[in-house]
C-alpha cells in the first residue's frame, strides 16, 4: 500500500535546515555537526551525490574532529553557492505478523533518515517515499518468514 501523507505513512520531518543561511563558515551551526554524527554511510552518499562538491570533505576519517568536518562542509557548500536543506527524518518501525498486512509500531522505535532536498515543499514528497519504501521492505520480509 502506498500512503500519501506523512501522518498516514508514520513519518514526521524532525528538522529542517537551510543550508544556504548558514552564515560564518568558520563557526558552523550546531545542526551541521549533529548531521554528521548522525548520518549513516548511505545517506552520506546520497547527500554527496547531490551535493558533488562535498565530495572532497566527505571522508570523516580524513577530520580529527567533527567541527573540522563541519567547517569544511559549510565552507564547500558557500563557496559553490548551494542552496537548498538538510532534513533529519524520523519513520516508526513497522513490525508486521507474519503473511498479513497487520502490523505495530509507535514513535518509541523509528529509523532516523538525513536527505539533501533543494527546496522545502520537496521535503514531504521525498520523506513520504522513504516511508513507504521502508515499510514495502518490512512487509515483504515479514511475508517471507
Amino acid at each position: 500500500m502506498m500512503y500519501e501523507t506523512l501522518h498516514d505513512c508514520e513519518a514526521r520531518i524532525a528538522a529542517m535546515y537551510p543550508i544556504h543561511a548558514m552564515g560564518d563558515i568558520d563557526s558552523p551551526p550546531d545542526w551541521l555537526e549533529e548531521f554528521l554524527d548522525g548520518c549513516g554511510p548511505k545517506d552520506l552518499a546520497a547527500i554527496v551525490a547531490a551535493c558533488p562538491e562535498l565530495l572532497s570533505v566527505a571522508e570523516p576519517n580524513d577530520f580529527d574532529r567533527t567541527s573540522d568536518m563541519a567547517s569544511a562542509f559549510a565552507e564547500q557548500w558557500t563557496l559553490h553557492s548551494r542552496s537548498g536543506y538538510i532534513v533529519r527524518a524520523e519513520i516508526c518501525v513497522r513490525r508486521y505478523m507474519g503473511k498479513t498486512s497487520s502490523f505495530y509500531s509507535g514513535w518509541g522505535i523509528v529509523q532516523l533518515y538525513w536527505i539533501y532536498v533543494e527546496s522545502a515543499d520537496e521535503a514531504v514528497a521525498r520523506v513520504t517515499e522513504i516511508a513507504n519504501q521502508q515499510h514495502q521492505t518490512s512487509e515483504a520480509k515479514a511475508g517471507e518468514a
